[in-house]
């Protein structure tokens, strides 16, 4: 058997509701944000398409499979970085860093799919 030395927590049987909150939150606060998602299970493909229809921008037409495949990998790249971040992993200072990183994140790829970013360079100065 592979051992793993573990840091365990003793909740005596009639503890309070308050006693088993706190456990949890150290528990909680010891697991990386990154690996919080593997908790929810993995997407189907359905939940993945969803999911793309909801976030995708607006000027990224639904056949346009180039720009769908450029905002997933930029995406990806970003969220990866973050994932292997202790300091992001680990925060307890920034309420709903994540929220407000993807936020950010989603804009900025938004931005670079705009029409503007993909005008003909050559008929127009930018």
């Amino acid at each position: 058997f592979d051992c793993q030395e573990t840091k365990g927590i003793f909740i005596p049987s009639g503890s309070t509701e308050h006693a088993l909150r706190n456990a949890f939150a150290t528990v909680a606060a010891s697991i990386p944000v990154s690996q919080t998602f593997e908790l929810d299970g993995i997407l189907s493909n359905n939940d993945c398409l969803k999911l793309m229809r909801e976030y995708l921008p607006d000027s990224v037409a639904d056949h346009d499979m180039l720009c769908k495949k450029f905002w997933v990998e930029f995406l990806h790249r970003r969220v990866k970085v973050f994932d292997e971040n202790e300091h992001f992993n680990y925060n307890e200072v920034h309420d709903n860093l994540g929220s407000s990183l993807m936020r950010i994140m989603l804009d900025e790829a938004s931005r670079l799919l705009s029409t503007e970013q993909n005008s003909n360079w050559k008929k127009s100065n930018h």
